[in-house]
């Protein structure tokens, strides 16, 4: 009996799915690796201390896990929590019989840095939530929500991250602690076995090795005794895209619409809270990439008569999902799901200023005279907008038509939740829809044995 969350499925290609697992009684979860239709798991206890995983990417030949730990290299500082990214390779089968046999002979691990610069960086360490890859100006990036201590001053940040940048840092230096009361060093690069301790069987750099358990003794027990990397991944612009402190709640989901708008072309990032409230910023381009958020609104989406239960009112966000086809924002709690309409155009009424000056690439003034939502190849020549500038020069004010971004009761209308009853339903359909996409797909191909 145990926990499994979350889990990522490479692709056709391999048919296996990684996970990580925590037992109940277990001190610490592992990742394992189910080859799909033949039930083979291939634990990897982690050399980590109280893990808490957040996120799984599938990118190029890796899996990537986003995770916080207590770090290891700070050990005489007591229990400092580190946000780290881990990455092992989809084709990794575990090591030889001598070392590393159904283990995984390419985990390695190193930290993200998200922090405010200065002579001495303020850092946020508590990994919140990490997007998938996104595709942003010819980048793939993930965007992470991170917050501070709870026993410190209460504060949150967006990070972005060049996942090329991430991907680089896992070929620098390895560090070590060569005794237990040493400091942590790089370890010198002719110290370091070929081929390369983290590399995948069968590429470029080991491509004499088509199996990972063929792999040299001297490359497995490096990798064994040294999965921490020397350098941090830094963000994009080494400092937080967005930044909130002394508020009265943390920042702990996020949601991106990379291809908002009538042309697609805008980023529309939605940030949840543990109070039940939906930030939305549109994201500003700089020299072709993320530099500067501009705040759009807030939602108060929490429903308390349809989500509490017996009284009790849990407002975390637990997850958030932009379904942009259907234009709604899906909110989940512990007893309810939201439907949040992406955008609230409407509010602006029949004010031509306040429609335009908003810059939502969800909404544009149209020929009717109202501010109304626009879609994906809607005419351009029936609605005005101006997202990069808000430029209203020449349009009178409006008197009494702007209905008020923070007023609780107005961000209510136009949102649907699920009762807890049909809360139920809805998650035993959504487990029932991943069992059929997962029993439709062809045999997978015959594993082979390390």
């Amino acid at each position: 009996m145990g926990l499994t969350t979350p889990c990522v499925r490479p692709g056709a290609v391999l048919r296996f799915t990684l996970c990580w697992r925590q037992s109940f009684g277990q001190p610490a979860p592992v990742m394992v690796m189910v080859m799909v239709g033949q039930e083979i798991a291939v634990p990897f206890k982690l050399t980590s201390r109280e893990p808490n995983f957040v996120q799984a990417v599938n990118y190029g030949d890796f899996i990537y896990f986003f995770f916080r730990e207590i770090a290891m290299e700070y050990n005489t500082m007591g229990k400092v929590v580190f946000p780290r990214v881990a990455r092992v390779c989809k084709n990794d089968r575990g090591g030889s019989q001598r070392v590393l046999e159904k283990q995984w002979t390419s985990f390695l691990k190193t930290r993200l840095n998200c922090s405010i610069p200065g002579d001495s960086h303020f850092y946020f360490n508590i990994l919140q939530a990490v997007t998938n890859v996104i595709h942003i100006n010819g980048r793939d990036v993930v965007m992470a929500t991170f917050s501070t201590p709870y026993n410190s001053i209460p504060g949150s940040a967006v990070c972005a991250y060049d996942m090329a940048e991430i991907a680089n840092t896992f070929t620098g230096r390895f560090k070590e602690q060569k005794s237990p009361d040493s400091t942590w060093t790089p370890v010198p690069e002719e110290r370091v076995p070929k081929p390369r301790p983290g590399c995948c069987a069968g590429t470029m750099s080991a491509e004499k090795y088509k199996l990972s358990s063929e792999f040299p003794d001297d490359t497995l027990n490096f990798v064994k005794m040294h999965p921490l990397m020397d350098e941090a991944v830094p963000s994009i612009t080494n400092r937080p895209w967005f930044l909130k402190t002394m508020v009265r709640y943390r920042l702990t989901r996020i949601a991106v619409d990379n291809e908002a708008g009538p042309y697609s072309n805008q980023t529309v990032v939605f940030l949840g809270s543990e109070r039940g409230i939906i930030l939305k910023f549109l994201a500003k381009m700089d020299s072709g990439f993320l530099n500067d958020s501009l705040f759009l609104e807030e939602l108060n989406v929490y429903n308390p008569e349809r989500c509490s239960v017996d009284g009790v009112e849990d407002k975390r966000i637990i997850s958030i999902q932009v379904d942009s086809r259907s234009h709604v924002l899906w909110v989940a709690f512990t007893s309810c799901v939201v439907r949040v309409p992406l955008s609230r155009c409407e509010r602006h009424d029949k004010c031509k200023k306040s429609c335009i000056a908003s810059r939502d690439p969800y909404c544009g003034w149209v020929q009717e005279g109202a501010c109304r939502e626009v879609f994906l190849n809607t005419n351009r020549s029936s609605f005005e907008q101006d997202v990069e500038h808000g430029n209203t020069d020449g349009l009178g004010d409006c008197q009494n038509s702007f209905v008020a971004l923070n007023d609780i009761q107005s961000s209510y209308e136009g949102h649907e939740s699920l009762p807890h009853g049909q809360f139920i339903w809805f998650c035993i359909a959504v487990v029932v829809l991943v069992l059929v996409v997962v029993l439709s797909y062809p045999p997978p191909p015959t594993l082979l044995q390390p």
